[in-house]
């Protein structure tokens, strides 16, 4: 059984141990997802905690079913930002996390989790990863990732209708009324407070490419007696 003194000896040495937490935002479907998964597969061997955002939308349960379809999922307000903040702290000092499963086809949360266990590297990945200043404040490298509008909406497009059941007509509609203006107010000003802006119009390769540099050359510089990422 562990003791009081054993948790909190525990917790002390997770919290010296080197950890780096990698911030992914940007605008929807700009390549977020796809940077991220690639970073996670890079460093897997070493240990990584992946928090996507999209898990952390508040449970609309409570709503009806028309009522869900009137919320603006697309401002930063849709997101529980205390819970992403505070299951990223418990990660930081060694503590295992349950991060929610949600369902975008009906807006609610479902009954089951997914354990998240504390890593070398952590990377955060959504579209208002940046806007909870206190959880700004525990990354150590942000990363903006962005692509042309026309290539963000057809990528959007093809994801909402294949992976979340929704129409061609209820996209645009989204699109247009919510998730653009909601984009230049809320998310594009954070560009200019990244660490490092990478765009995937081009070239996704080219994107991970710059990506996985920046993190193996800023936990060198964090941690330079760590051997645990390498570029």
């Amino acid at each position: 059984m562990k003791t009081n003194h054993t948790a909190a000896k525990s917790e002390i040495a997770m919290a010296r141990r080197p950890v780096l937490v990698v911030g992914i935002g940007g605008p929807t479907a700009s390549g977020k997802t796809s940077l991220a998964k690639i970073l996670a597969e890079k460093y897997r061997e070493m240990g990584v905690c992946l928090m996507d955002q999209d898990s952390y939308y508040l449970d609309r349960g409570h709503l009806t079913s028309k009522q869900r379809e009137a919320v603006n999922y697309d401002e930063p307000y849709a997101i529980d930002h205390n819970l992403f903040r505070s299951h990223l702290e418990s990660l930081l000092i060694g503590q295992v996390v349950e991060k929610p499963v949600y369902d975008f086809v009906t807006h609610t949360r479902t009954r089951r989790f997914q354990m998240l266990r504390p890593q070398g590297l952590i990377i955060l990945e959504g579209i208002h990863c940046f806007w909870d200043g206190r959880a700004r404040a525990l990354m150590g490298l942000k990363v903006y990732v962005d692509a042309d509008p026309d290539l963000r909406f057809i990528r959007r497009l093809q994801r909402d209708m294949g992976e979340r059941g929704r129409s061609t007509e209820s996209v645009i509609a989204q699109y247009v009324n919510t998730v653009r203006p909601m984009q230049k107010r809320y998310v594009e000003p954070f560009k200019d407070r990244a660490d490092l802006v990478v765009k995937t119009t081009e070239s996704l390769g080219r994107a991970a490419g710059e990506l996985i540099h920046a993190v193996a050359e800023h936990f060198s510089v964090r941690f330079p007696r760590s051997k645990m990422l390498v570029a």
